[in-house]
């Protein structure tokens, strides 16, 4: 049953994608053409706006832009995580309070060692990929032991780090 439903969703969204490709294709071509007559040059230019924007890391940038403006609050959240308890395990998930939840992808912060506070901006399954700042003391070899993966780890500011996962 599982592997049917899979199999069906796979496929709806392949069929999505290749339609919303072909559908990019006939309207670039479409004013591609337009472009040549000099008929209509604001389309082509949409166009080629809008591709360019596909290839920019939107998610990356907006780690960076939005990180200074959530500082104080995310500090805060990580005051507010030191001071809960935890079981004995190595990882455990904390939902944050109200005032927190807009810092991590459904207000879910994980801590791993009792040291590391993940706040992530797309999380994925084990399978696939995580985005995640990271708030630590450790240095950051201890991240590279504690993740599955890590293709990327840039340090944002004191203690804190911009870590993908695979």
């Amino acid at each position: 049953f599982f592997r049917g439903e899979l199999i069906n969703n796979f496929l709806i969204y392949l069929l999505i994608d290749s339609l919303t490709i072909l559908l990019f294709i006939y309207v670039f071509s479409k004013s591609l053409i337009d472009f040549k007559n000099e008929k209509k040059k604001i389309p082509m230019i949409i166009n080629l706006f809008s591709l360019l924007l596909s290839f920019l890391p939107v998610d990356d940038l907006q780690v960076y832009v939005t990180f200074p403006f959530n500082y104080q609050k995310r500090m805060e959240a990580v005051e507010y995580v030191r001071t809960e308890q935890f079981l004995d395990n190595d990882i455990n998930l904390l939902q944050l309070p109200n005032q927190y939840e807009h810092l991590s992808i459904e207000g879910i912060v994980s801590i791993h060692n009792h040291d590391m506070i993940c706040f992530y901006t797309l999380r994925g399954l084990s399978i696939s990929g995580s985005k995640m700042l990271i708030y630590t003391t450790n240095s950051p070899d201890e991240i590279y032991k504690s993740f599955w993966k890590v293709f990327y780890l840039k340090k944002i500011s004191d203690n804190w780090y911009y870590v993908k996962t695979r």
